[in-house]
């Protein structure tokens, strides 16, 4: 097939064209002495010739059909965590992932192009497992195979006990899958004796005058007719009691609980279980604790936007879902910026745009340290932006804008995201984000990236960064309404947009009075989790130093004291103090005049551990559902056969190459060949 940069219509002229100048040779003047067929044929051989010359000049494109053939691609998908060597089957579990996956995996290469990945909380590429995450999400295999290889997926390999504690339900997944699912299950499907607090819900930001509210969802099988009693303790103190009384054999129960927060601070609220009668059979799941940080005030948040968007009303109604704000949106050519101050935290859309009212908007916001979220949007005027944000900059090309999609990171630290909205984010659309280079200050926590078109790229999305003790957030895209949209539609809620938004308010809402020494430290670890400790100490130049030692000592409940050592790096501090047992425990740390403290809790309650019934039924279904088949860990001999005999060994598949004529070797020989002919006949006849 041939394919023309310009109209085809150029060949009639290139045939005119050839015609008339071989004409000229050999027909303008008559000449005795040659034949007409001769001359006939001399004058065709130099026609072909001028014509495949002058067609060579219209950048001709040869397209051609070719065929190739490849090994298929199966995933190979392992479920990475805890539960996975939690039960009776334990030993051949380890067993057959210490001595026999990569002979399988050696062998099935012979047929298949091998892709292989462990999943859990994180996507790890690692071959062998080591059975540590404290998440089951077996839709992040779904999701993150989907998205890496598209339609190119001739099957997977799925090895899981079918328990998952986070993410969308397996079987709805495989739903949309368009590939064969092979299961290759482990684990216990006898029903455990067992009750358990499986999930609390609840705001881990809570202001004095409202209410913690918590969704305390349980489970109990095999303690029908007997009594149970939920202890609740508020920083180790018993704070309230209910009796729960166990009605059937598998008994599910969600109810609320409420406090009010009688002091502002860090609570610690843990959640017991606690049978009357007969014992469980896995105690760790007995009890959760939620940290949450009880705040004076209600906190006003002004949004200020550079004409109307519906962005505006989608981050509006994310706020006014969490009773901790009140929220207002005012244009940006109402707003009196004399009233700044009645503010607790702006949120800027499109802003800052070319004039002189923006930029003294943009330079009152940076003299009272107020903190506020910038969302960049079509209507931000970009060198403005660069000039007034000092530290953060997009250098754009021509102010030309792109979709791009986010891509969560996860190193994020700024405030916690949970799986399950993990989960949603890989559904949300594109934002319409600026095309350019991008700097950032050192300090900054990137929430998420863009991905452009399906290359993932460095370019951040969502950013929150803090400096003197005023935090700021940005947004590099508008578009967030569909995002909102998006939410509803795969889980018929807006709660991890919300929860988004209001993650990024509450970061903003913790801006207090800088802190000379600054120690970072989670709120909550388990057992075997290791525990790490970074500190920053400023100098009177508010510049990072590490000359002082610093050191930190922390206490247990029953008073028992543990002094450690920070190390010194790169002008700050940090300490790796390893695992420490289940409860509750207090730190004062200092560097030279400089002191800090704070709490953590290390719990036991591993979601892992929650319910280590084995769920065959569900996986299955997936099996079922997507065409492939169901296996047991001990029938691993049979893979190679049920996976060659369900999937071809060969895959065939079509593409087009294209070549310029002027890159076409054999063209250029039809030329020479009809030339030397032509040559030949001449001079044989003594034409010259």
């Amino acid at each position: 097939m041939l394919l023309f940069e310009s109209s085809p219509f150029w060949l009639l002229l290139c045939v005119l064209a050839a015609v008339l100048s071989a004409g000229i040779l050999y027909w303008k003047k008559k000449n005795s002495s040659i034949g007409k067929k001769l001359k006939a044929l001399l004058f065709v051989l130099r026609a072909t010739t001028f014509f495949l010359l002058y067609s060579m000049l219209l950048n001709i494109v040869l397209v051609k059909t070719l065929t190739s053939y490849t090994k298929p691609l199966l995933i190979s998908a392992v479920d990475d965590s805890r539960s996975m060597v939690a039960a009776k089957d334990s030993s051949i579990v380890s067993t057959f992932f210490n001595d026999d996956y990569e002979n399988v995996i050696a062998n099935l290469k012979k047929t298949f192009l091998i892709n292989d990945f462990l999943f859990g909380e994180n996507i790890k590429q690692d071959s062998l497992p080591s059975f540590t995450q404290n998440i089951s999400d077996i839709s992040s295999a779904f999701l993150y195979a989907d998205r890496l290889y598209d339609n190119s997926i001739d099957g997977m390999l799925l090895f899981s006990d079918g328990i998952f504690n986070s993410g969308f339900n397996p079987v709805s997944m495989a739903e949309k899958l368009k590939y064969p699912v092979f299961v290759v299950a482990v684990g216990d499907t006898s029903e455990l004796t067992d009750f358990a607090i499986s999930k609390i819900r609840y705001n881990d930001v809570v202001y004095m005058q409202s209410e913690c509210v918590f969704e305390v969802n349980m489970l109990a099988k095999g303690f029908e007719n007997e009594e149970l009693v939920l202890q609740i303790y508020d920083n180790e103190k018993l704070s309230s009691s209910r009796n729960i009384k166990i009605t059937d054999k598998t008994f599910y129960q969600t109810f609320n609980v409420n406090f009010k927060p009688s002091y502002a601070g860090k609570h610690f609220y843990q959640f017991k279980l606690v049978s009357l009668g007969k014992n469980d059979a896995i105690e760790t799941n007995n009890y959760k604790t939620c940290v949450v940080n009880v705040v004076e005030n209600k906190k006003i948040v002004t949004i200020v936007y550079n004409g109307a968007h519906p962005d505006v009303a989608a981050i509006k109604s994310a706020i006014e879902n969490f009773a901790a704000f009140d929220v207002k949106a005012v244009e940006f050519a109402d707003f009196d910026e004399n009233e700044i101050n009645l503010s607790d935290i702006l949120i800027l859309h499109g802003l800052p745009e070319k004039s002189n009212k923006s930029k003294q908007l943009m330079e009152i916001i940076d003299k009272e340290k107020i903190p506020y979220l910038s969302v960049v949007s079509a209507k931000t005027n970009i060198s403005q932006f660069n000039t007034l944000n000092k530290d953060v900059s997009i250098e754009s090309f021509n102010n030309n804008y792109e979709s791009s999609y986010p891509d969560y990171n996860e190193g994020f630290t700024s405030f916690k995201v949970s799986e399950a909205d993990k989960a949603v984010f890989k559904f949300y659309t594109p934002l319409t984000s600026p095309f350019g280079i991008y700097q950032l200050p050192a300090q900054s926590d990137v929430m998420f990236t863009q991905i452009v078109g399906k290359i993932p790229t460095t370019r951040p999305m969502i950013i929150a960064t803090q400096d003197f003790g005023r935090r700021r957030a940005f947004i590099f895209g508008e578009g967030l309404w569909m995002w909102r949209i998006k939410n509803y539609v795969e889980k018929t809620n807006h709660e991890a947009f919300d929860k988004l938004i209001n993650g990024l308010i509450n970061y903003l809402s913790l801006s207090d009075s800088f802190k000379r020494f600054q120690v970072d430290v989670d709120d909550e670890y388990f057992e075997d989790e290791t525990i790490k400790f970074d500190a920053v100490l400023y100098n009177d130049s508010y510049e990072p130093y590490n000359l002082p030692d610093a050191q930190i000592n922390i206490r247990n409940e029953s008073g028992m004291e543990y002094p450690f050592f920070f190390s010194k790096t790169d002008g700050s501090y940090s300490i790796n103090i390893g695992t420490l047992s289940a409860g509750y425990y207090t730190w004062k740390a200092d560097a030279g005049d400089q002191k800090a403290e704070g709490a953590f809790y290390v719990s036991t309650a591993n979601p892992e551990y929650a319910d280590l019934q084995a769920r065959y039924d569900l996986l299955k279904s997936v099996a079922a559902i997507t065409g492939g088949e169901f296996m047991s860990i001990d029938e691993t001999e049979k893979i190679q056969n049920i996976l060659s005999s369900s999937i071809s060994s060969k895959k065939e598949f079509t593409y087009k190459k294209q070549d310029k004529l002027t890159n076409h070797i054999p063209i250029f020989a039809i030329i020479i060949l009809l030339l030397a002919i032509e040559w030949t006949l001449r001079r044989r006849n003594g034409i010259y």
